[in-house]
Formats: C-alpha cells, sequence, structure tokens
C-alpha cells in the first residue's frame, strides 16, 4: 500500500485518544500518530456515511469511499437472560460471584459481565486479564460449592495498561509506583509482555524469531488480500465535490 497518495484519519468521539489510560499516555498516543502521519480528530460523533462522505453531529464532513468502524463492542444476550439483568452496552449484571443477578446457578464473565463495585461503579475494564482472573476464582468457586464452603468475592488488582502505536511508539501506565512511560521503553515492555503470555516455550521461540527478523527486515506480513481496481472518474469527481461543498 502507498501510504503517500493516502490520508489517514483516526476519529474519537471523546476528548482523547486512549481515554482508559493517563492524560500522559493519551497525550503521548496522539503524539505518536501524528508523527506517523495520521490525522487525528477528537470530540466528533458520525451521524451518517452515504458511501462517500462522512458526516458528524456538527456538520463537519470527511470524504472517503473507505471508513473502518472501531467504536468498542456489545454483548449477546443468551436467550432466557431477564431484561432486568441487562446494563448498557448489553453487559450482564452479576454479583460478587458473578452470579447473574437474580440466580445462584448461572454465572458470567469476562466482558459480558457487569460487576458494580466502589473501585469500579461503571463495571470492570473489558480486556483480558479481568476475564482470566475472573476464570480462575469461578473454578475454585465451583470447587467449594461442591466441597460445601463459602465462595470467595471477585476483587479485581489492576496491573497496569499498555497500548502499542507503531515502532518503537507505545505507552504504558504502571500503577504501582505510579509511572506512566513511553518511546521505545514501553514499546519492548509490551512487546516483553506479550512473548512471555503465549503458551509454550517453542511457541515463544517461534514468535521471537518471527521478530526479529521482522524488525531487521521491515516485513510486515500482513495477512491482507487486495483486488486491485481503478474507480470511476466520475465517482471520484463526485465524492471530492461532496466533501469541498461542506
Amino acid at each position: 500500500i502507498d501510504f503517500s497518495k493516502m490520508t489517514i484519519y483516526l476519529v474519537e468521539g471523546m476528548d482523547k485518544v486512549l481515554a482508559v489510560m493517563s492524560p500522559e499516555s493519551s497525550a503521548r498516543s496522539a503524539k505518536y500518530l501524528e508523527e506517523l502521519g495520521v490525522r487525528v480528530v477528537t470530540n466528533a460523533m458520525v451521524q451518517s456515511y452515504d458511501g462517500e462522505v462522512l458526516s458528524f453531529k456538527d456538520g463537519t464532513k470527511i470524504g472517503s469511499r473507505t471508513v473502518i468502524w472501531a467504536a468498542g463492542i456489545k454483548g449477546n444476550i443468551p436467550y432466557g437472560i431477564p431484561a432486568t439483568a441487562v446494563a448498557k452496552a448489553n453487559r450482564i449484571m452479576v454479583d460478587e460471584f458473578n452470579r447473574v443477578k437474580g440466580y445462584t446457578d448461572i454465572y458470567a464473565i469476562g466482558d459480558i459481565a457487569l460487576m458494580e463495585t466502589e473501585a469500579y461503579p461503571k463495571g470492570h475494564p473489558q480486556i483480558a486479564p479481568v476475564a482470566l482472573d475472573q476464570a480462575k476464582l469461578l473454578c475454585k468457586n465451583l470447587i467449594r460449592q461442591m466441597n460445601n464452603e463459602p465462595m470467595k468475592p471477585f476483587v479485581y488488582h489492576h496491573k497496569g495498561s499498555m497500548a502499542t502505536v507503531g515502532r518503537h511508539r507505545a505507552v504504558a501506565d504502571i500503577p504501582k509506583p505510579l509511572l506512566h512511560i513511553g518511546g521505545f521503553l514501553a514499546w519492548f515492555a509490551w512487546l516483553a509482555l506479550h512473548l512471555f503470555q503465549i503458551v509454550g516455550v517453542k511457541n515463544r521461540l517461534f514468535v521471537f524469531m518471527n521478530w526479529i527478523y521482522h524488525y531487521f527486515t521491515f516485513d510486515q506480513s500482513l495477512r491482507l488480500i487486495f483486488r486491485e481496481f481503478n474507480a470511476p472518474a466520475d465517482s471520484v469527481k463526485s465524492q471530492d465535490k461532496k466533501a469541498a461543498s461542506h
């Protein structure tokens, strides 16, 4: 892909990118994106898209034939779960033991579960560590139930947040001690953590060798198949006129 022939916009509905991270990491990530040639647009809510022009609620428009929507996730509620147990974004309300509201023998964990606590009044972040910790505790609690032992409530210990933006560009928030790091150090820490989480020594070695190869060859190995085509001239002119008129 010849990136010199395209303009890439990152549109965010909130006032900053990576809103779940610290203000320092958010500002850093926006800077990294701009260094890569990405135009960051914040406080922009998409209203419509007609295949050629993307329109926002404030009246702003961007001409584009390619729009990639990545605005979060929404739960798929199983049949039989009452509406009283369903919260925003189709998350199922659970108690401190991950039991579905109103039931004693149905459990929900991970992204689909919404557990309101003092530390997380809007539910836990929808990330893998939360789901893994809930799964481990639920397994132990089910065994406790079988042995007529009291169950233990779920308490999430936040270990920090990381996000990679590009080569040598990443951000990390570490809660204890409170640190906000970026650049090569955060990028290297992100790679090391993900390598450590891969199951099996052989798999880790294989992935590590691939990373070394890609690092020195700049081979991104994108698994994408594109069919080349030339857009009709009248369609391109129509798109340009629509965007220019606004």
